[in-house]
């Protein structure tokens, strides 16, 4: 990602924390990148294509926020935990939580929308399936843990998190110690109780 490119994306989260979607313009943007609006179509064409490489750039960050590989399995679940449930700051963090919740609710009416958030939420499934493969293969986990169920009742339990944070205020916080303290007394080796979903 260019200079550029990564001044443009700071500009629209600071735009989009503003404004929120609905009323969200390239001019907002452009004032928060403290350019022309015609410098930023140089860069994008229109809002939406702007949005959608926006997207893409919350998937890489979202990666790069994920743990080491090369960690142990019982750290990088924690530091799963802190990608996608670290608490609201409050303030901007939560103004930016309800602009991504506007967005994720234009996809069902747009198809490049939709495959940026499918590619989210799969990069989000693989990490977590992923990490509990590695547990049960090096003995960390139980081995009648179910990666997938695991995965999908995880994946419900975030969305669900991040919902309440915008509808009510609510800290993800709760989920994570949720999420947790179901790791702890289903997944791990010495756990005594077997994984259930649900």
């Amino acid at each position: 990602m260019t200079e550029a490119d990564d001044r443009i994306m700071s500009a629209t989260y600071c735009a989009l924390c503003k404004h929120g979607y609905a009323d969200l313009t390239m001019h907002d943007i452009a004032v928060e990148y403290e350019q022309s609006k015609g410098n930023l179509h140089y860069h994008y064409d229109t809002k939406r294509d702007l949005l959608l490489g926006f997207l893409d750039h919350l998937v890489e960050r979202f990666r790069g926020r994920l743990p080491d590989e090369d960690a142990p399995p019982e750290e990088r679940l924690e530091g799963f935990l802190d990608a996608t449930l670290s608490p609201s700051d409050g303030g901007s963090h939560r103004e930016f939580r309800t602009a991504l919740l506007e967005l994720k609710a234009q996809a069902p009416y747009d198809e490049a929308f939709r495959d940026r958030l499918a590619a989210l939420d799969a990069l989000l499934r693989e990490t977590l399936r992923d990490i509990v493969e590695d547990g049960i293969e090096s003995g960390v986990f139980a081995e009648d843990a179910d990666p997938c169920a695991l995965t999908d009742l995880t994946a419900t339990v975030i969305d669900g998190a991040h919902v309440r944070a915008v509808t009510f205020g609510e800290s993800p916080a709760a989920a994570r110690e949720l999420l947790a303290t179901r790791f702890e007394t289903h997944l791990f080796r010495e756990a005594a109780e077997p994984w259930v979903a649900g």
